[in-house]
C-alpha cells in the first residue's frame, strides 16, 4: 500500500528547501501505468498515467508548474466495484486553476460517500508566497475529515485511518525527518535523493503491527502478506504486487524543483528486478500569487 511523507516550510523558514516530499505507490505489477512525462495544455502537469480501463488519466501523484500537487493515497479495505476512480480528484486539481482550500470544500460539498471508495486526497501549494497543504478523507467506516496542515512539520499519510497510523507511518515520519536534518544544505542534494529513495525502499518488516495485523484479519489477508505490506517497501512476489513507483519531489528556496521517478520495470523479473529512473526540473514562482 502506498506512503507519503513531507515537509512544507514557508519562505521565512524553508532554509534549502521549501519542500522535500516522499512517495511510494504500491500496486500489481500487471496493472498498465506509463512512468512520469509532462501533460496538459502546454505541458503545464507532470505525472505518471494510470491506463487501467476504465480508470485512464487517473493520477496517485501530480505536480503542475505553478507548484500544485495532488497526493492520493487508497484506504485499504474499501474496495467496492463500480465505484467512480479516485485517481481523477488529484489529476482534477493539479489540472485547474482552483487552490486547494476552495477545492476540498467544493469536492466535500459535492462527493457521495458511495461513489468512491475511501481515500486520502492530500493537496500542497509550494508555489507563491503563501505556502498551504491540506488534505480529506472520505471513508464508508470513518466521519469525513478535512484539515489544513501546519507548516514546518513532518507530515505522513497511508492507508489506513489518520488517527491510527501503521508502523511504517508512526515511525517513517521521524526517521524521514532525520534524513532532511542530516542533508540540508544544497550541496547534499544527490545524498538527500539518494537516502530518501533508501527509505522508501526499506523492506525492513514492522511485523508486530497491531493495527495492520487486526485490519488483515478482519480482511482475511494472510501473515506472510501482511508483514510484507509492513515495509515501506512492498514486495509479495507470490500474488505480483508491491511498490513499484518511488517518487521525491524538491523544491529549494529559489524555486527549483527537482521531480525525481523511479519505476519497477514490468514485466517483473522476480530474480533480477529493474528499475529505471526519469527526472524533470524547473522553476516555481515562488514569489506572486
Amino acid at each position: 500500500m502506498c506512503i507519503l511523507f513531507f515537509q512544507l516550510n514557508d519562505r521565512e523558514e524553508c532554509g534549502a528547501y521549501r519542500l522535500v516530499l516522499a512517495n511510494n505507490r504500491d500496486e500489481y505489477w500487471t496493472r498498465p501505468t506509463s512512468t512520469a512525462a509532462y501533460w496538459g495544455e502546454k505541458d503545464n502537469c507532470l505525472s505518471s498515467l494510470d491506463q487501467e480501463p476504465g480508470r485512464e488519466g487517473g493520477i496517485w501523484l501530480g505536480i503542475n508548474k505553478q507548484g500544485k500537487i495532488g497526493v492520493l493515497l487508497n484506504i485499504l479495505g474499501e474496495n467496492l466495484p463500480n465505484r467512480k476512480g479516485r485517481g481523477f480528484l488529484a489529476r482534477d486539481f493539479i489540472a485547474s486553476d482552483t487552490g486547494a482550500e476552495t477545492f476540498l470544500q467544493d469536492l466535500s460539498k459535492d462527493i457521495v460517500t458511495s461513489q468512491y471508495n475511501g481515500f486520502h486526497l492530500v493537496l500542497l501549494e509550494a508555489g507563491g508566497p503563501h505556502p498551504l497543504a491540506m488534505y480529506l478523507t472520505e471513508s464508508s467506516v470513518e466521519e469525513r475529515r478535512m484539515q489544513r496542515l501546519p507548516l514546518g512539520d513532518p507530515h505522513a499519510f497511508g492507508n489506513s485511518a489518520v488517527d491510527r497510523p501503521w508502523q511504517k507511518i508512526e515511525q517513517g515520519r521521524p526517521r524521514f525527518q532525520k534524513i532532511i536534518e542530516e542533508n540540508r544544505s544544497p550541496e547534499a542534494k544527490n545524498k538527500l535523493v539518494d537516502s530518501l529513495m533508501d527509505f522508501l525502499n526499506d523492506k525492513g518488516q514492522y511485523t508486530a503491527d497491531s493495527v495492520l495485523g487486526g485490519k488483515c484479519q478482519d480482511l482475511g489477508i494472510p501473515t506472510h502478506i501482511r508483514d510484507e505490506r509492513s515495509a515501506n517497501g512492498v514486495w509479495s512476489p507470490s500474488i505480483m504486487y508491491g511498490t513499484r513507483t518511488n517518487t521525491v519531489i524538491l523544491v529549494d528556496s529559489n524555486g527549483r524543483c527537482d521531480y525525481i521517478e523511479r519505476s519497477l520495470v514490468t514485466p517483473v523479473d522476480q530474480e533480477d528486478p529493474q528499475t529505471t529512473t526519469k527526472t524533470f526540473s524547473f522553476h516555481i514562482d515562488l514569489t506572486s500569487i
